[in-house]
């Protein structure tokens, strides 16, 4: 069994928030990144998410070259029961927008 090894970067963009997550893996080709397999939301899910949030979701892949996916969000408008607190701030507020791209 091959080791993969899986990067995740985070930054404050644009009055937004950045993610970005890289991995080694087998890579894939970009008719895959339009559907997803049944039962599973995959990419095609976070996509829409991301720009139903105001953002954007990007997805690079080649078979045998691992993949990307990078997306960023403006800072989301959270109630406490999603974040779990009663006190709302702007980073608390961002978290329950990521959660919900997962």
């Amino acid at each position: 069994m091959s080791d993969y090894h899986i990067n995740v970067f985070y930054s404050q963009e644009d009055g937004g928030y950045r993610v970005e997550i890289r991995d080694d893996g087998v890579g894939f080709t970009p008719p895959q990144l339009l559907s997803s397999a049944p039962g599973h939301l995959g990419l095609s899910s976070m996509r829409e998410r991301a720009e139903m949030a105001g953002g954007w979701c990007k997805v690079h892949s080649l078979p045998g070259g691992g993949t990307t996916v990078e997306f960023w969000v403006p800072p989301g408008q959270a109630s406490a029961e999603e974040v779990g607190r009663d006190d709302q701030s702007d980073e608390s507020s961002n978290i329950a927008s990521l959660r919900a791209l997962a």
